[in-house]
């Protein structure tokens, strides 16, 4: 009985590991957060974005300004004006702020689909480039580096895709 079961053991242990020398796949990972954020098109997407919310922020910062300028101005005229008047200014004042909360929350929103289109087209371009890189390599799979434990850094592509999708950048405009 324990003939038999050595016997299988064994016999599972070598097929195994049969299979695993005769399937031993060419495995390579890179970081793609450092490909987006090295990237001269990602560097790119990064400032154009970044210019468009401090514009934003600017703009959205004259407008409360003035949004609470008014708001003061009210206060002041509170015992002034007549009750109607005052109600009224009052309404058309919430108004004007719920306005401006539709457009921050609206100018935000375009945002960051802009940043969604713009990454997903810098994601596209690093797919080309890896799958280019793949074939001329014959890599079996490419893994994301924060998928790993840990592994040799002799097989991190990063510098290679990152060199190779700078070299296409114009592509990507």
């Amino acid at each position: 009985m324990y003939k038999k079961l050595i016997y299988i053991i064994l016999t599972l242990f070598f097929c195994i590991e049969y299979s695993f020398a005769k399937d031993n796949p060419n495995l390579r990972f890179l970081d793609l957060n450092y490909l987006i954020n090295n990237s001269i098109a990602g560097k790119k997407i990064i400032d154009k974005l970044k210019s468009k919310n401090q514009n934003l922020v600017e703009k959205h910062n004259k407008i409360e300004k003035k949004l609470k300028d008014k708001s003061d101005e009210l206060n002041t005229q509170q015992n002034i004006l007549e009750k109607n008047q005052f109600e009224k200014n009052l309404f058309d004042h919430r108004q004007n702020i719920k306005d401006f909360q539709k457009l921050v929350n609206d100018d935000f929103s375009n945002l960051n689909n802009e940043k969604m289109q713009m990454t997903n087209k810098l994601l596209k371009n690093i797919d080309q480039v890896m799958l280019s890189y793949v074939k001329t390599n014959k890599i079996d799979m490419i893994v994301k580096k924060e998928s790993l434990i840990i592994s040799n850094s002799d097989f991190d592509i990063t510098s290679f895709i990152l060199t190779a999708l700078d070299k296409n950048y114009k592509s990507i405009e």
